[in-house]
């Protein structure tokens, strides 16, 4: 019988053509737009308007860097400002006794510093801090030598006109030592201090009593240092704001 079979594969081919067309359009890919048609994209959202936002400017007039002058607010800070505050050269020297621990005796020699500081801005002020860092050296006798690598001071000032009354508080953070008394490390050496002072213009001039515990770690005894100094400061303007900032009033 072929006519029936010949039929039955009709059919079945039929159903083949009509199940397998939805699979076909589903997998069909998306034609591509037309070359002609211009791209449609979406501008980027403007940036809002504040204080610290940068405005153009025109690149000939710009400073080195690129950024315009007085775009970016700067909010002084309280203390120690690393642009308003003013900041000074410090230079001491005077006699010093020496006392190690178990001797009644004190060795007399001499110390000097040179150093540097920063204090608050300046303002209407009864008050001020001060922070300092000195580099110094200090001999007593019998040539003993004393080197001070680095001492962080905190002073607090009261001015009285001219007059200035000030508490120092701080710690050497090593020495060394050689000499008479052999080679020794030390750390971390607590200072304290008092002293007046005079301003006359960029020029500071004084007197500073100091008490210190020579804490000596490596080699010998420890020691407790007592001295008188005179005190030289030399001023200088504060470094001033960068031209791409400004204070907001």
């Amino acid at each position: 019988m072929p006519r029936p079979r010949a039929f039955g594969i009709l059919v079945a081919a039929s159903f083949a053509c009509v199940l397998g067309a939805p699979r076909v359009a589903i997998a069909a890919p998306t034609p591509p737009p037309a070359t002609g048609a211009p791209a449609v994209t979406t501008p980027p959202p403007a940036a809002p308007a504040g204080d610290d936002v940068l405005t153009p400017e025109d690149p000939d007039v710009l400073p080195q860097g690129g950024i315009p002058p007085g775009s970016i607010v700067w909010h002084p800070w309280s203390l120690f400002d690393p642009y308003l505050s003013p900041r000074s050269l410090l230079f001491t020297g005077g006699p010093a006794w020496e006392r190690f621990i178990g001797q009644g005796y004190e060795h007399g020699g001499f110390e000097v510093t040179v150093g540097r500081s920063i204090e608050t801005p300046p303002r209407p002020r009864p008050l001020l801090v001060r922070l300092e860092l000195e580099f110094g050296a200090r001999v007593s006798d019998p040539s003993h030598w004393i080197l001070s690598l680095a001492r962080y001071s905190y002073a607090g000032a009261i001015m009285v006109g001219p007059l200035e009354l000030s508490g120092r508080a701080g710690t050497t953070v090593a020495e060394v030592h050689f000499g008479s008394s052999g080679f020794g490390l030390g750390f971390l050496s607590p200072r304290v201090s008092a002293g007046a002072t005079l301003d006359v213009g960029p020029i500071r001039v004084g007197a500073i009593a100091f008490s210190e515990y020579a804490w000596r770690w490596i080699g010998g005894g420890s020691a407790f240092v007592q001295g008188v100094l005179l005190e030289l400061a030399l001023g200088r303007s504060p470094d001033g704001l960068p031209q791409y900032y400004r204070i907001k009033n």
